[in-house]
């Protein structure tokens, strides 16, 4: 898993980069620039898209660099381009031309296959395929900052001045193959992402001794509870749904309706709850205090008596 996210982000990285630069060159040269030969290796541009026009390629300098790639090995082609009167073997070298044409290449590899035979004989080779060794015409192609064959072609090469030119062969900038690379990229990017989010998701949280989890912390779904505590989200001292304890089904309490959604035990039926009886209203009771704050209650005027006084009576 480590090695695929890793190609996923260095794929990723180089896709959006190799996109974000196509664009740029298709939005900078949306068409060639014409130029002669001797103009070209005069202003020798560092990057653009070229028709170079009345240069001499010269086959007999021609630097083969091989690339070994899943078991099968490919060559590529870099020739020397020259004016019409330079001369082919002592001649300065300015611009350096990347073979991709088949018909070229063709020719590249039969004046190599020449290669190995004695001075004289190759001599009157060349002269009798002098049209084979140096073809004169227009070449198109693309010229970028760096090229990374540029080590291997100074140390095979004559002639190269300090700062020659790399032209890659019908090679042209589009704006398709960029949006194309840029949004693999972002794709490749997307599953990237996808792949780190659902790693940390499958992490289970810590847990503290003897299978509990630490203060303060819920148990994950689907994750049972510590020994003697009820299952996560159940209050303490509820049984479960239609069970009573150690897993025996629910009994109602005797003169109590079972629970809501909770049946009945099968053979025993529920007992109907006693009606209320009502209750008398307690009698008022009297109170010689009185509440703060309160007027106090007058008492009542007594009822007169009655009673005929009897004489003699002091009071009467």
């Amino acid at each position: 898993m480590f090695r695929l996210k890793l190609l996923l982000i260095v794929g990723s990285v180089l896709l959006i980069l190799a996109g974000i630069n196509g664009i740029r060159e298709a939005s900078r040269f949306p068409h060639p620039k014409v130029v002669t030969y001797a103009e070209f290796a005069q202003q020798r541009p560092t990057e653009g898209w070229f028709t170079i026009r009345g240069g001499v390629l010269d086959l007999l300098k021609t630097v083969e660099i091989k690339k070994t790639s899943h078991g099968s090995t490919t060559s590529k082609y870099y020739v020397a381009m020259m004016a019409p009167g330079d001369d082919p073997i002592a001649g300065a070298t300015s611009v350096v031309l990347v073979v991709n044409s088949i018909d070229l290449v063709a020719n590249v590899e039969a004046v190599k296959a020449q290669q190995d035979l004695p001075d004289e004989k190759l001599a009157a080779y060349i002269v009798a395929h002098k049209k084979d060794l140096f073809i004169a015409g227009d070449v198109s192609g693309m010229v970028r900052p760096e090229t990374i064959a540029k080590a291997q072609i100074d140390s095979k090469m004559d002639g190269l001045t300090q700062d020659y030119v790399v032209v890659e062969q019908n090679q042209a900038p589009s704006m398709m193959t960029g949006v194309g690379m840029l949004v693999g990229g972002i794709v490749l990017g997307l599953i990237f992402v996808r792949l780190i989010r659902g790693g940390r998701s499958k992490v289970a949280p810590p847990v503290g001794p003897w299978g509990q989890t630490p203060n303060g912390q819920q148990p994950t779904f689907g994750q049972q509870s510590p020994y003697g505590q009820p299952p996560y989200g159940q209050p303490a001292g509820q049984q479960p749904y239609g069970q009573g304890p150690y897993g025996q089904p629910g009994q109602p309490v005797s003169g109590q309706a079972p629970g809501y959604g909770q049946q009945p035990t099968y053979g025993q039926p529920t007992p109907p709850e006693p009606p209320a009886q009502p209750q008398p209203a307690p009698a008022a009771q009297s109170s010689s205090l009185t509440d703060w704050g309160t007027t106090p209650t007058q008492p009542s005027t007594p009822p007169a008596s009655t009673e005929t006084p009897k004489p003699g009576d002091p009071y009467s």
